[in-house]
């Protein structure tokens, strides 16, 4: 029974990854048996979330540097 719940927990989670959403955690307690699954799924969350963050603002970086480029190049 305590193996259902925690499957479906952990599917949920996934399920919320797989849509995209980045700032989904596992809030609620597990079972002691399977709580490091739920503290490794948060940290891998954690983990992803701040390299699409730094990915993104990296492009948009990358961007602003193109637009001046073009900017620049009109002028001339």
């Amino acid at each position: 029974k305590q193996q259902e719940l925690v499957v479906a927990a952990m599917a949920h989670s996934l399920e919320e990854l797989a849509e995209g959403n980045l700032v989904h955690r596992m809030t609620e307690p597990l079972p002691a048996e399977y709580e490091p699954l739920r503290q490794a799924l948060n940290r891998t969350l954690d983990q992803l979330d701040g390299v699409v963050s730094r990915v993104s603002a990296s492009a948009l970086a990358v961007n602003s540097g193109a637009h001046e480029i073009r900017s620049a190049s009109d002028n001339l």
